[in-house]
């Protein structure tokens, strides 16, 4: 169930259908697939960084990571997340619901910023090994993931890998974050089915699927 940090909890969760959602987490928690059904009941437009990133630089992730580096990488990333959110605030388009990539809170600036948003920054936590197996099964490409000339590393070392960034990411999700839900064992029509119940059913009028996704 979702659950509220107790070190962060607010006095209310906002019910404004204009808010935010920014979804937060480690690779494999879930995040684009929950947050595009999230979106999809909650009826607001979503956004998923990585692919913004991509259409900006117009490069893949990975070309991105070898060619400019990751701290290229994290600026571009934390400017869209601005960007969006200033789109809310000062142009006055409708609220997203936006899935981050797992490494944004590595960024200070970008702590900051989801300290300090007007929307419900929620954490989609996942264990290490429920990581590796969904990273392993989904077939993407993890830059952080690889070893020399690209190649992914071998299954222990991807876990071991997994279980460092994991244990060194945790606490930033859990500051960053007002909202924690867990997604180990859980269908992403599950776990959206517990946000939008946390979330106070807000505006959710679309239909729930039949089927899992």
């Amino acid at each position: 169930m979702p659950t509220w940090q107790p070190s962060e909890r607010p006095t209310a969760l906002s019910n404004d259908p204009a808010a935010a959602i920014i979804l937060i987490g480690f690779m494999g928690s879930g995040k684009t697939a929950v947050g595009r059904e999230l979106a999809r009941r909650l009826e607001q437009p979503f956004y998923d960084l990585d692919d913004l990133i991509e259409r900006e630089a117009a490069l893949a992730i990975t070309a991105i990571f070898r060619s400019l580096g990751e701290t290229y990488f994290r600026t571009l990333e934390l400017f869209l997340l601005r960007r969006l959110l200033t789109d809310v605030t000062v142009a006055g388009t409708a609220a997203p619901v936006i899935a981050t990539g797992g490494g944004i809170v590595t960024t200070p600036a970008a702590r900051d910023l989801l300290r300090r948003v007007a929307g419900t920054v929620i954490h989609l936590r996942v264990d290490a090994t429920t990581a590796a197996r969904r990273v392993a099964a989904d077939g993407a490409t993890r830059p952080l993931l690889n070893g020399r000339h690209d190649i992914p590393l071998p299954e222990e070392n991807r876990l071991r890998k997994i279980q460092g960034l994991l244990h060194s990411r945790r606490p930033c999700y859990e500051a960053c974050s007002r909202l924690v839900a867990d997604t180990d064992g859980l269908s992403v029509i599950e776990v959206v089915d517990r946000l939008i119940t946390a979330l106070g059913n807000r505006s959710a009028t679309a239909s729930r699927p039949d089927s899992n996704t």
